[in-house]
């Protein structure tokens, strides 16, 4: 049935919620409530500036080895890669620039061979990737 009764996180209260299809219950008794959680201060400041600083050393961490991938196979091609093409690892390791293990190809081959990937592994898998009824 889609009516379910929940206790609200944020005071304890008791209600009554309806769950749609294919979406998650509701949680909170009232919008009050869903808000005074978003709002909440969640880590003081000085612990939000050392998070943001090792994201930020990441970023640059992965935009650099991007970086010297296209490098690399732009070296190899002997031209400027075009800025709808993406250098490729066949076998998956992004660690392994070896020029036999690069490959160049546009966004869209790219997005669509792993879309194929990613069938064939559920496949394998024995999932379906469209789940019906709850499944």
């Amino acid at each position: 049935m889609p009516w379910n009764d929940t206790t609200c996180p944020t005071c304890g209260v008791q209600f009554r919620g309806f769950s749609y299809a294919g979406r998650t219950p509701r949680r909170y008794c009232s919008r009050a409530c869903f808000l005074a959680v978003l709002n909440a201060p969640r880590i003081d400041a000085r612990k939000r500036r050392e998070s943001d600083r090792a994201w930020r050393r990441v970023a640059r961490r992965v935009a650099a080895k991007r970086g010297r991938t296209r490098r690399l196979m732009a070296q190899i091609l002997g031209r400027e890669l075009r800025p709808d093409e993406v250098v490729r690892h066949l076998d998956g390791d992004k660690e392994n620039d070896d020029p036999n293990n690069l490959q160049v190809m546009t966004r869209a081959e790219c997005t669509r061979q792993q879309a194929l990937l990613w069938h064939q592994k559920r496949r394998e898998r024995g999932e379906s990737w469209r789940p019906r009824d709850g499944v």
